[in-house]
């Protein structure tokens, strides 16, 4: 089997849930994270310290490598078997980087 019918297999549906649960977590994480750095650092000059700084990296990792280790794992686990779906998770994956870095250059993530 080639890559353009492959291509012509992939699961829209299952690339939709995909993604739709992939952008729920983000801005589910986004939110609480949000607010539980709120609260433990404040909004005064707590928000702008270095520790403050150095948990909203940790946190923007944590945003963004689950979706992206999770649709590798996928990928590498039906490659061999299931070469549609696998193909089907690396389509997600593009979208979801490319969402990421749209987030990135717009600042809503990384500043």
């Amino acid at each position: 089997m080639n890559l353009k019918d492959c291509l012509l297999k992939i699961d829209l549906i299952l690339m939709l849930k995909i993604l739709v649960l992939e952008i729920i977590y983000f801005f589910g994480m986004f939110f609480i994270l949000l607010f539980f750095f709120f609260g433990y650092f404040g909004s005064g000059a707590g928000a702008s310290s270095a520790m403050a700084i150095k948990c909203g990296i940790v946190a923007d990792y944590f945003l963004i490598f689950p979706p992206l280790l999770f649709n590798l794992y996928k990928i590498i686990k039906l490659y061999n078997n299931q070469f549609a779906k696998a193909m089907t998770y690396l389509i997600a994956e593009i979208i979801m980087i490319s969402f990421f870095a749209y987030q990135y250059l717009y600042g809503l993530i990384g500043s």
